[in-house]
């Protein structure tokens, strides 16, 4: 696997993010808002409506048939804490699922459910519970857009995951729509997760939290992480006037080339860059159903199988290759002495044609490694190039930056033709861009100009 892509599902947009596991870099970034409706309390109401969205991100982000990394809405999302203490480990497995059917009414007939084991030395596990009609729905509509979804989480999980390991602390992920606010202890397990829908109770609902963890756990949460649109100064100033303790951003993975305000991402770089592991393994939450991961490793056997066959077929070639020589070196060798002497000075003669050969060999792969050498990554100036040349009352809803096709998709908004005329003249005057493209029918509109602009860059590769 070389690169994973994450798709963020909420109830007004998707975030999809193209990384590449390698070299620990973003290739593209693309957002689509949805329509309203099409996702409602978490669950989609129009598969194939959804699928030729995402479709159409996967196409854009050169991402058909790629491992998929789902974000499930955090509003159908259950949380659970089980014990594991003094249950061997190969009886773990049969202990957890019998704790998940207490804990969840319904069970595995109504739930695709998971559980995480907490580092040593405690003995608690996370079990994290997800209605099957949702999963299904987002997994049917990766799978018919023409993708191969991996893994699936809900965003609490995904906020976890880059807090620190041995605080307890409160992540909140401010957005314009509907807000997160999750509890998570020192051993990164998530103790409550809430959504928010008014702005206004944001701080009240921390406050609430914060006063029941400590009612019951008789601690207090250390430091409030902050992510999202509203992860601004004023709002960490608020928030630490109001509550008392230190409102800081919420980490990051360490990418080399992230986008213009990341913090806005950082569910999907968590989805991204974190490690992809089964849902049948211990220390993940993969919500993803069972039958998928039984079906991949089908899938895993037949190439091994098929493998084998083939490595079994050259076997019996090369043995056979080498039983031929083998009896050509012995009619060789009966040969007479001249016959003997000729073949001694091809041999010479090849030597130092091999010689020659490998050392142009050399000369030509050091060309090619010094091709391959990663380029400089200029995402974060072309990013930052794009927003300056938005002129007053001229809006973006999505981008699509592809590095290797050397393209920028832009989809906006314009008061008036001459506004997008004048983002169109200002792009082109940008170092890092050549010719913006708008097609002649978004001309014909004068007023309220929905428009979508194809860029050329001017980078180097």
């Amino acid at each position: 696997m070389k690169t994973i892509t994450s798709i963020r599902f909420t109830g007004s947009d998707l975030t999809g993010i193209k990384f590449d596991l390698k070299d620990q870099r973003i290739l593209n970034l693309y957002q689509q808002p949805l329509v309203p409706g099409l996702i409602v309390r978490g669950e989609v109401t129009n598969i194939s409506a959804l699928a030729a969205i995402i479709k159409t991100h996967l196409i854009q982000t050169h991402s058909l048939g790629s491992d998929i990394a789902i974000g499930l809405p955090e509003e159908r999302a259950l949380l659970g804490i089980g014990n594991i203490q003094g249950i061997p480990k190969d009886q773990l497995g049969e202990a957890m699922k019998w704790q998940a059917e207490e804990i969840f009414p319904g069970g595995s007939e109504a739930f695709y459910i998971d559980w995480q084991a907490a580092p040593s030395p405690s003995s608690q596990a996370l079990f994290v519970a997800a209605p099957k009609s949702t999963v299904d729905g987002f997994v049917k509509a990766i799978i018919q857009a023409g993708a191969k979804p991996l893994a699936c989480e809900p965003a609490s999980i995904s906020l976890a995951k880059l807090v620190p390991l041995g605080e307890t602390s409160l992540v909140a992920e401010i957005r314009n729509a509907a807000s997160i606010i999750v509890l998570v202890d020192s051993t990164k397990i998530v103790r409550f997760s809430t959504i928010i829908i008014n702005p206004n109770q944001l701080i009240s609902e921390m406050q609430r939290l914060m006063v029941f963890y400590e009612q019951k756990h008789q601690s207090r949460p250390s430091k409030i992480y902050v992510c999202g649109e509203g992860a601004t100064t004023d709002w960490l100033a608020f928030i630490a006037q109001q509550l008392k303790i230190p409102s800081v951003n919420l980490p990051l993975p360490p990418v080399a080339n992230l986008p213009q305000n990341p913090i806005r991402f950082a569910v999907s770089l968590s989805l991204t860059t974190s490690a992809l592991l089964s849902p049948s393994h211990p220390e993940t939450i993969n919500l993803l159903p069972r039958a998928l991961e039984t079906e991949y490793a089908h899938q895993e056997e037949k190439k091994q199988l098929s493998f084998g066959f083939k490595a079994s077929i050259t076997a019996t070639i090369l043995t056979s290759i080498i039983m031929s020589v083998a009896f050509i070196q012995v009619q060789l060798g009966l040969s007479h002495l001249q016959q003997a002497i000729t073949a001694e000075e091809q041999v010479v003669q090849a030597n130092s044609y091999n010689q020659i050969a490998k050392k142009a060999e050399a000369a030509n792969a050091l060309a090619r490694n010094l091709q391959r050498l990663p380029a400089k990554d200029n995402s974060p100036a072309i990013i930052s190039s794009l927003y300056q040349s938005l002129p007053q009352g001229v809006s973006i809803n999505t981008y699509t930056l592809d590095l290797p096709q050397k393209v920028l998709l832009i989809d906006g908004f314009a008061p008036t033709r001459d506004l997008l005329l004048t983002f169109k003249s200002n792009l082109e005057s940008s170092d890092l861009f050549n010719i913006a493209t708008i097609p002649l029918r978004t001309l014909e509109h004068k007023n309220d100009v929905d428009f979508s602009i194809i860029v050329d860059l001017n980078i180097k590769r």
